[in-house]
């Protein structure tokens, strides 16, 4: 799994505290949407390596402006802090592909900060 932060200044997220940009990329096939978020708006340069990053990742996905990740199966989500990332991910992962235990592991694989749904 490839995850691509913006190089830059700015914050992390996860999916409840709204950034000014979002983006989606959702790969319901391995239960899993990606949620990117940045403070302002991003230029079209950055927007293309989002762009690329999830049409090139495995199951191929499209990026859709906004927060389009579904809450229904929810079983958690893993925010990916970087120190001077633009844009920060939050990897939603969805049963019945995952389970809170799978997800909270790939998580901690990947750096994350594992919060389950109740």
């Amino acid at each position: 799994m490839c995850t691509f932060l913006l190089a830059g200044c700015g914050t992390s997220t996860t999916a409840s505290t709204g950034n000014a940009a979002q983006y989606s990329c959702d790969q319901a096939s391995i239960g899993r949407c990606t949620l990117y978020g940045a403070p302002t708006a991003l230029n079209s340069a950055q927007l293309m390596i989002l762009q690329n990053n999830c049409a090139t990742s495995q199951p191929p996905s499209t990026l859709a402006n906004g927060d389009t990740c579904p809450t229904a199966n929810r079983v958690g989500f893993c925010t990916l802090t970087t120190t001077g990332a633009t844009t920060s991910a939050t990897l939603n992962y969805y049963s019945p592909v995952n389970t809170a235990n799978s997800a909270a592991a790939l998580c901690a694989d990947l750096g994350g900060n594992w919060t389950a749904t109740p």
